[in-house]
C-alpha cells in the first residue's frame, strides 16, 4: 500500500484519494487507511492512496466560507482522481465549496443506504436504497437576487441529468438484494414539466429494464407508505430537498443517531466520493470519542463502488455490523448496559479483527 502525491501503480491496485476535511476528519480518515492496510494483509487487494494537501488547507475546512482556491485544488483532484479510475474518500468539506464542486464535476446523484445495519435497527425489515438528485432545485440556483422586501431565483433542470439519475437508480436496484423497483417519491401534479420530466426519465429507463418496475408516488404518500410497507420499497428516488430530509430523518427513527449513515456522489464522468452523512464534529477532535462507522462505511460503499465483484465492500459492512450487535458503542449512541462503551480507537480496533475474518474468506478481494 502506498501513499503519494501521483503517478499510477500496479493495474492491480484500486486507487483511492483521500481528503481529511474539517473537524475530526483526519481521525477518521485515519482508521480509514489502516482498514485499507487491513484489507491487503487479509485479501491480498492491493490499494494505492492518494493523499490531498490536507494540511494547507486546514484552516479552510473549518470555516463555512467559499473559497476560491481551495475550490480549484479540490477541483483538480477530483479530475485526477477521475482520470485514475479511482474513488474518494473525504472528511467534511464547506458547504459553499463543496456545492459549488459537486455541481463542476456534475455529481448529480447522491446514493444513501438509509438502514446500512438491520441488524441493530428498531426495523429490520426497511431497506431503501436513497438516491438524492443533488445538482438541481432549490438548493442549487441558477441565480438568487434581492428585490427590497422580494427574492427572486431561478432554477433549471436538465433531461441529461436526470436521466443519469434514473439509470444509476436502476443500477442500484438491479444488483441490490431487495424488491426490484424503482420509486419516485415526488410531488409532480404541482411540479408541472419539472414532473413530467422527472417520469419521463425513469419510464425510459424502466424500459431498458424489464426486470425492474417503476413505480411512482406523491410525496406524502409516498413517505408514508415507506413505513406502512417497507418490502415494497427498494430504490427511491426523489429531489435534493426531500432526500436532505429523509437522509437525517430516518436513520434518527431507526438508531437514535444519524452517526452510522454514509453517503457517495457519482457523476456520469465517473467522479466518485464518498463520506459520512453527518459532516465531522469538531468538539470531538482529539479526544479518541469520534465515532468511525460511518466513515468505514463510506469505505464499503467506495469498495462496492471500485471494486464490485471483490466483496471487500460487504466485508466491511459486515464487519462493522459484528461489532455493533456484540455491543459496543462510542458514546453518540450509547443507551447504557448490556451495551458496552468505547472510544474511536477501541471500535476501529474491534472492527479490524472482524475485518481480517471475512476478507481472508476465499473468493474475497485480489482472488475473486
Amino acid at each position: 500500500m502506498q501513499h503519494e502525491r501521483g503517478g499510477r501503480g500496479a493495474t492491480d491496485a484500486l486507487v483511492v484519494g483521500t481528503i481529511d476535511g474539517g473537524g475530526t476528519g483526519a481521525e477518521l480518515i485515519g482508521c480509514v487507511k489502516r482498514a485499507l492496510a487491513a484489507l491487503t494483509e487479509a485479501s491480498g487487494q492491493r490499494f494505492r492512496i492518494v493523499d490531498f494537501d490536507n494540511a494547507r488547507w486546514a484552516e479552510q475546512f473549518d470555516e463555512e466560507l467559499y473559497d476560491a482556491e481551495l475550490h480549484r485544488d479540490l477541483l483538480d483532484f477530483y479530475e485526477g482522481m477521475r482520470a485514475e479510475r479511482g474513488v474518494i474518500v473525504r472528511g467534511s468539506l464547506p458547504a459553499p465549496v463543496l456545492y459549488r464542486l459537486r455541481r463542476d464535476v456534475g455529481q448529480a446523484v447522491k446514493w444513501v443506504p438509509l438502514n446500512p445495519f438491520p441488524a441493530i435497527s428498531r426495523h429490520p425489515e426497511f431497506r431503501v436504497q436513497l438516491v438524492r438528485e443533488s445538482i438541481q432545485g432549490i438548493y442549487h440556483a441558477e441565480e438568487i437576487r434581492r428585490e427590497g422586501e422580494l427574492v427572486r431565483a431561478r432554477y433549471a433542470w436538465s433531461e441529461a441529468t436526470l436521466r443519469f439519475v434514473a439509470r444509476e437508480a436502476f443500477r442500484l436496484a438491479e444488483r441490490g438484494d431487495g424488491p426490484r423497483r424503482v420509486t419516485t417519491v415526488l410531488k409532480t401534479s404541482v411540479l408541472g414539466d419539472v414532473g413530467e420530466l422527472w417520469l419521463e426519465a425513469f419510464d425510459d429507463e424502466a424500459r431498458r429494464h424489464p426486470g425492474i418496475r417503476h413505480v411512482h408516488r406523491p410525496s406524502g404518500a409516498g413517505f408514508s407508505d415507506m413505513w406502512l410497507a417497507p418490502r415494497e420499497f427498494g430504490v427511491v428516488a426523489t429531489d435534493d430537498q426531500s432526500g436532505d430530509i429523509l437522509a437525517d430523518l430516518v436513520p434518527t427513527i431507526l438508531y437514535d443517531s444519524r452517526n452510522l449513515v454514509s453517503a457517495g456522489n457519482l457523476s456520469a464522468a465517473g467522479h466518485a466520493s464518498f463520506q459520512t452523512d453527518h459532516g465531522t464534529i469538531k468538539p470531538l477532535v482529539g479526544k479518541d470519542a469520534v465515532n468511525p462507522v460511518a466513515m468505514l462505511g463510506a469505505l464499503a460503499m467506495a469498495l462496492e463502488h471500485g471494486l464490485p465483484e471483490s466483496g471487500l465492500g460487504a466485508a466491511v459492512s459486515g464487519a462493522i455490523e459484528d461489532v455493533l450487535v456484540a455491543g459496543l458503542r462510542t458514546q453518540d449512541f450509547y443507551s447504557g448496559p448490556p451495551q458496552r462503551l468505547v472510544g474511536t480507537r477501541e471500535m476501529t480496533d474491534r472492527i479490524l479483527e472482524r475485518l481480517a475474518v471475512r476478507a481472508a474468506r476465499p473468493g474475497i478481494g485480489a482472488t475473486a
